[in-house]
């Protein structure tokens, strides 16, 4: 079976101007699927989509990171130190809207202002910031954080959408050009078969054990089958043209290449249930 397969497939090659010196590959379905994914334009557009969702939620989580700061300010005229402020201090928010603070301060001089007098050494402190009344429960940034989370998942949904449309279209060209393999195929092995029996019936012709009609009607089949060859050659050549239009890389040359030959049903009820059930438009329902 396999044998035959190969020859047929040389045959179909050579009849097309491809190479027939080893056994051409094959493009799986899955194969195809990875290459759309990977280089098609629309399939990276809907990557960035997906990335701008966690962009977003990843700007939102920035308002909850904690702060370090350190501020420094001094002032000196004719050799003379006014003063000297500095405050460092570590600012960890909550989703509570309360912030935690710790730090050390120092400030010296000589114009010192009196709010700004510490210890010689510093003052350490720590302590909590807490709003009374207002955003102690429905705080902006948790809002903003709930916001973009639901951004994301929008967007990632709309980018599994953009990805199941374009799978759908590649699947439907990937076995449109299935189908021309197959036709062109059949042609060919069609024409080969009826010219065998042409020549049986035309040495029947010559040995006087046939009428010569019975000739010219295989005759006219053999043209029948030609016909039908160059139509089927044609519609495999346009369907590899479309093909092409999905793939945007030179690593995968589909004029060189055929389709799986096999198919697998076995997980078909499992599949549909799965794609139900994960689709975009239902998961954005039920967001």
């Amino acid at each position: 079976m396999r044998t035959s397969l190969i020859l047929c497939t040389i045959m179909c090659l050579l009849s097309l101007g491809s190479k027939a010196d080893s056994e051409p590959d094959t493009l799986y379905l899955e194969e195809f699927y990875s290459v759309v994914l990977n280089y098609h334009p629309i399939a990276l557009q809907a990557g960035l989509m997906a990335q701008r969702g966690e962009l977003a939620l990843s700007e939102a989580r920035g308002n909850f990171d904690p702060k370090l700061v350190s501020s420094f300010s001094t002032k000196d005229f004719k050799d003379v130190d006014y003063y000297e402020l500095w405050d460092s201090y570590l600012e960890v928010p909550t989703l509570l809207n309360v912030d935690l603070k710790a730090g050390f301060e120092r400030n010296r001089g000589t114009f010192l202002n009196p709010e700004h007098n510490l210890p010689d050494d510093g003052l350490y402190y720590a302590g909590l910031s807490i709003p009374l009344g207002q955003g102690l429960i429905h705080n902006p940034r948790r809002i903003a954080l709930k916001q973009a989370a639901v951004t994301r998942e929008q967007l990632y949904a709309q980018a599994a959408q953009v990805f199941n449309n374009l799978l759908f279209d590649a699947n439907r060209i990937y076995w449109t050009w299935y189908e021309s393999y197959k036709k062109f195929a059949l042609a060919d092995r069609n024409l080969q078969l009826i010219r065998e029996r042409y020549q049986g019936i035309r040495s029947n012709v010559l040995n006087g054990e046939m009428a010569p009609i019975d000739s010219t009607e295989a005759l006219i089949q053999i043209q029948l089958w030609e016909n039908a060859l160059n139509r089927s050659e044609i519609a495999l050549k346009n369907s590899q043209l479309l093909m092409q239009n999905f793939i945007w890389t030179d690593s995968v040359a589909i004029e060189g290449m055929l389709p799986q030959t096999t198919i697998d049903h076995s997980n078909g009820l499992e599949a549909y249930v799965n794609a139900v059930s994960n689709h975009p438009g239902w998961q954005m329902l039920l967001l």
